[in-house]
C-alpha cells in the first residue's frame, strides 16, 4: 500500500507500452495461509499523461486500477502531434477505481499544437480542451458512448465534429466549435465570461 502527496505525469514519446495508467495499480490476491489481501494506492495530487509519439496497444486510464486506486484530484489525458493513438481513452480509472476530480481531455499545449484527426474513442470526461493554435477533428461525437451527462469544451483552439448526437449536454464555455455534419438535437450552451 502506498500514499502519495503530489502530481503524477506520465509522458509517452516513443517505444511500445500496452496499458497506460495516471493513477496506481492495486489488486487483489489470495495469499496461502493468509486469506485475501487487499493493495491501496492513493495520489493526493493530480495525475496527467501526455503522448506525443510511441505504440500503445491497450488503452488509456486517467486514473489507477483497482477498487483500491484512488486519485483525490483530477486527471488530464493530452495527445501533441506526434501521437497515432487509436484506442480507448478513459478519464477515470480500470477495475473499481475512483477519480475524485475533475476529468479532462486535451489536445495541444502551449508549447506543443495538435492539428488532426483523433481516430480512438473517449470516454468518462468531463472536459475537452483545445489549445491555442491547436484543431482536433473528431467523426462524431456519441454522449452514449462518451458516459458523460455533459461535456465542457474550453480552451481556445477548435474542435471540428461531423456528427454531433442527441444525448446530453454541450457546453461551450470558450474556444470554437465547428460542424460539418448533421447534429441530432443536442442541447448547446454558450457560455461568455468577461474577466
Amino acid at each position: 500500500s502506498s500514499t502519495m502527496t503530489g502530481n503524477t505525469a506520465i509522458n509517452i514519446s516513443g517505444g511500445t507500452v500496452g496499458n497506460v495508467y495516471g493513477g496506481g495499480y492495486t489488486s487483489v490476491s489470495n495469499t496461502s495461509g493468509v486469506g485475501t489481501v487487499s493493495a491501496t494506492s492513493i495520489i493526493n495530487g493530480n495525475a496527467a499523461i501526455t503522448v506525443s509519439g510511441g505504440t500503445i496497444t491497450g488503452d488509456i486510464y486517467g486514473g489507477g486500477y483497482g477498487s483500491g486506486s484512488i486519485v483525490n484530484g483530477s486527471t488530464t489525458v493530452t495527445f501533441l502531434n506526434g501521437s497515432s493513438f487509436a484506442g480507448n481513452v478513459y478519464g477515470g480509472a480500470a477495475d473499481g477505481g475512483i477519480v475524485k476530480g475533475d476529468k479532462t481531455l486535451a489536445f495541444g499545449s502551449d508549447a506543443s499544437v495538435y492539428n488532426d484527426a483523433f481516430n480512438g474513442k473517449f470516454s468518462g470526461f468531463d472536459n475537452l480542451t483545445v489549445a491555442s493554435g491547436s484543431m482536433v477533428s473528431l467523426d462524431k461525437l456519441d454522449f452514449n458512448d462518451i458516459g458523460s451527462q455533459k461535456l465542457t469544451l474550453n480552451g481556445t483552439g477548435t474542435v471540428a465534429v461531423n456528427t454531433i448526437e442527441k444525448g446530453t449536454t454541450l457546453d461551450v464555455k470558450s474556444g470554437t466549435l465547428q460542424t460539418y455534419g448533421r447534429c441530432s438535437q443536442v442541447p448547446i450552451w454558450y457560455s461568455l465570461h468577461h474577466p
